[in-house]
């Protein structure tokens, strides 16, 4: 598989680093779910995921995230969030269950600036540079396996070169955002030499409604970006993606048409268009939602507060 699709989670730390002094950990409307039901269609039956927040104040501190499949538990974590400020300097991750993930990962920072997140036994880590204000490289480290990431700005462009340490592994990813800094599209290919391979060329492109996106928390940005160290095909996802995750507005329709990518995947990673409709309360927060693939019903969403 390859490595380089880590370079997109960059993308949000690159506009953290602009927005830092605006940073507080709220929502706009003030509320945050106490719990969170994901209920999604399987391959057998129904997957059930239920995450359960702590607040103090408007920062989460802690949640637990259970998962059930067709019945049968199958992952039982609970995160907890350390705080310096409004900074985050820690998230611990204790497993209940088969997962088996008991890690806390460390943040530092110079200023505002993260500089990286370092897994506490050393085994993964991400560090970042800066130039002018904004990310100008970055680093991931996974064991022995090293890749860097170099970054370009245009005004309404965001282009990234992937320099895996797998020869003839570098692709470009090119984020074109609408004025409000959500992304309108992404492409992406992989060179061949220096010369981008333009049979490797696709596409993912997002339609957004106008209503705040309760995800627009550090929280998310940085639990993507631990995600992203292990799982390289999150790139451009609408959820798993940290700059779309936690983009201003909620993504109401999605269409992903990657090179080589129409296998059915059982993360639902693959090509398809998917949309969602969202009911709300009267507070502009999210009451529920329905998630569609090919204008087939796949997962439900509710929201308690």
């Amino acid at each position: 598989m390859k490595k380089t699709l880590l370079l997109a989670v960059g993308l949000t730390l690159i506009f953290l680093s602009c927005k830092k002094d605006n940073n507080d950990e709220t929502t706009p409307g003030g509320a945050f779910p106490k719990t969170i039901v994901e209920e999604t269609i399987g391959s057998i039956g129904t997957v059930k995921t239920t995450e359960t927040y702590t607040l103090s104040g408007n920062k989460i501190t802690a949640f637990e995230r259970k998962v059930v499949d067709n019945g049968t538990p199958t992952t039982d974590e609970v995160y907890t969030i350390t705080y310096n400020g409004e900074l985050i300097t820690a998230i611990s991750i204790k497993s209940n269950s088969q997962s088996n993930r008991n890690y806390t990962y460390n943040f530092t920072y110079n200023g505002n600036n993260l500089q990286s997140i370092v897994r506490n036994d050393n085994a993964q880590k991400i560090s970042y540079e800066y130039a002018n204000g904004k990310i100008s490289k970055k680093t991931t480290e996974s064991g022995s396996e090293i890749n860097k990431y170099s970054y370009t700005y245009d005004k309404n462009k965001i282009t990234m070169i992937a320099h895996s340490s797998f020869a003839g592994f570098n692709d470009y990813y090119i984020y074109s955002l609408n004025p409000d800094g959500t992304v309108v599209s992404l492409e992406k290919a992989t060179y061949v030499g220096a010369v981008p391979d333009q049979n490797t060329k696709g596409t993912c492109t997002y339609q957004y409604d106008n209503k705040p996106n309760i995800y627009q928390r550090d929280l998310f940005k940085y639990l993507a970006e631990i995600e992203l160290i292990s799982n390289y095909n999150y790139y451009g996802d609408y959820y798993r993606d940290p700059l779309i995750r936690t983009a201003p507005h909620n993504v109401v329709s999605y269409t992903k048409n990657l090179h080589n990518n129409t296998q059915a995947d059982y993360k639902d990673l693959e090509n398809a268009t998917r949309t969602f409709s969202y009911q709300w309360n009267s507070n502009n927060t999210p009451k529920s939602a329905e998630y569609k693939k090919n204008n087939a019903h796949k997962a439900t969403y509710t929201y308690t507060y």
